[in-house]
Parts: structure tokens; sequence; C-alpha cells
């Protein structure tokens, strides 16, 4: 950046904060995305744990019910990281 006058000055600073503010509403757009994503993962994880439990009810074995308690955690992660998500793109 070369040498300007107050009113060059005024117009980069004008430029520079819209860039940063179209970068915000990007970002907050990516964020909402994201956690829709985790949100969708957190649905099929859900339904991949209904799957074993309904294979443990009918008797085969406790190893399905393992796997059911494991997708349960990861569906409840994706859900605090979706929440987390949709937080900072509200700020």
């Amino acid at each position: 950046m070369g040498y300007m006058d107050g009113r060059g000055l005024g117009e980069y600073a004008s430029h520079a904060e819209q860039q940063v503010e179209q970068a915000r509403q990007q970002t907050k757009v990516a964020q909402r995305s994201a956690a829709d994503s985790f949100e969708k993962s957190a649905g099929s994880h859900d339904r991949i744990a209904g799957s074993y439990e309904k294979l443990a009810e009918l008797g085969e074995g406790d190893e399905y019910l393992e796997r059911a308690a494991r997708h349960r955690a990861f569906a409840n992660e994706d859900r605090r990281i979706a929440e987390r998500l949709r937080r900072m793109a509200e700020d």
C-alpha cells in the first residue's frame, strides 16, 4: 500500500470492513451447514444403535448392546457439536 490521503485510507478501510463482514457471514453459513451435517450423523448413529438393540433383544449377543451404546454415545457427541456450532453461528 503506497501513500494514500485521508479519503483513500477511508475507502480502503471501508472496503476491508466489508470483506471482513462478508467473511463472517460466510463462516456463519458454514457453521450452520456443519451443524446440520452433525445432526444428520447423530440420526444415523441412533438408527444404527436401534438396529443393534433389536438384535440384542432377539438374543443375538451382548456385543450388540455394546455397539449400540457406542453409537448412542457418538450420536450424543454429534448433537453436542451441532449445538456448539449453532451457538457460534449466532454470535
